[in-house]
């Protein structure tokens, strides 16, 4: 085994595998919920895994697991290896997969570094049909190919419009708009599958936060919180959503923990100053501002409300310079514009 993992490429560890030390089983770690699904249903056909969960596969799945790899590497060295690593980095493609190894299912972990996300494996299962998301966590996805063998699965389960390997705001936001009523109703079944489905209560928080159900968003995106704390671009959708109702106290106390996590960012100083100017504090805003600037951040709202700052301390001329370096920046923002206009108005009456 050492001299084989010397003169190869290794072990083929998947980086979004979380590995816990300890004893026991972390629920965050294996892949729970996927087996109680294949447990739980008569599923035709051949599987291919995450290699990090074969072994628990096989201990679950006993005395019939039916695994694709597991951590016995010496059991897969001659073919199932190599193609392994042929399916991961799309050299092989799942179209191929099912041919040679009559493979109908996918237990994948589900990907947590980006690195993992551009893999050719996850991009094919990203695109949708003919491989059909049928249960997703935290954790694990379980994908069926679309084929006779398990129709009638994939038709009472299959998730059509949400995919979870769709990740990003952009993509969330276009598969709700595509269908709300449909992803609503699909966002409903995941977290009814699985309460835990922090994914799932992020596409609720936007689903709410795009129908500006604002309140409702929240309640979403503190549920998300309440299972990944540490989920910093979730923290400032709250705080927008708290912004939209006009709740600034409880936006800076959000933005105020992201920027603990970030202090480099001038986007979030702006936003905290948005907050205080909100509050009526204006010398506090000001600051933040202010800091948003030497931290390199450039936007023409920044100078947009730098400028409003200034005028409401009574140094008109100050802010007609922020203004103008804002119009430099964005030569059609419309508040900008109506700002300088008046400015200019009643400096030349």
């Amino acid at each position: 085994f050492l001299v084989y993992t010397s003169v190869t490429k290794g072990i083929p560890t998947d980086k979004s595998f979380n590995r816990k030390f300890g004893l026991g089983i972390s629920e965050l770690s294996y892949p729970q919920g996927a087996v109680e699904y294949l447990r739980d249903n008569n599923i035709n056909g051949n599987m291919f895994n995450t290699f990090g969960f074969g072994g628990y596969l096989l201990w679950e799945l006993h005395p019939d697991p039916n695994v694709f790899i597991d951590g016995r590497l010496f059991v897969f060295m001659d073919e199932i290896l190599p193609d392994y690593r042929k399916v991961h980095s799309g050299e092989m493609s799942l179209a191929e997969l099912h041919e040679k190894y009559d493979v109908t299912h996918l237990v994948l972990s589900y990907p947590k570094a980006r690195s993992d996300q551009v893999t050719g494996l996850y991009q094919a299962v990203k695109s949708g049909d003919p491989w059909v998301p049928v249960f997703w966590d935290d954790n694990s996805v379980v994908l069926m190919l679309d084929n006779g063998e398990n129709e009638e699965l994939v038709k009472r389960d299959g998730y059509r419009v949400l995919n979870p390997f769709r990740r990003t705001l952009k993509e969330i936001d276009a598969a709700i708009r595509s269908n709300p009523g449909k992803a609503l109703g699909e966002a409903l079944r995941a977290v009814d599958t699985i309460a835990g489905n922090s994914g799932a209560y992020v596409i609720l928080g936007r689903h709410h936060a795009l129908h500006e159900h604002y309140d409702k968003a929240v309640e979403m995106y503190q549920k998300v919180l309440e299972i990944r704390p540490e989920n910093s671009f979730i923290r400032q959708q709250l705080a927008r959503a708290f912004m939209a109702q006009s709740m600034f106290e409880d936006a800076y106390r959000q933005w105020k923990l992201v920027s603990e996590n970030d202090k480099s960012s001038g986007y979030i100083e702006m936003q905290m100053g948005i907050c205080m100017h909100r509050q009526k504090k204006g010398q506090a805003a000001l600051d933040h501002y202010m800091s948003s600037l030497k931290l390199g951040y450039r936007s023409a709202e920044l100078m947009n409300v730098i400028g409003i700052c200034h005028a409401q301390k009574g140094e008109m001329h100050v802010a007609i310079d922020y203004w103008q370096r804002g119009l430099k920046i964005d030569p059609k923002h419309p508040q900008l514009q109506r700002n300088l206009n008046r400015a200019e108005a009643t400096a030349n009456p």
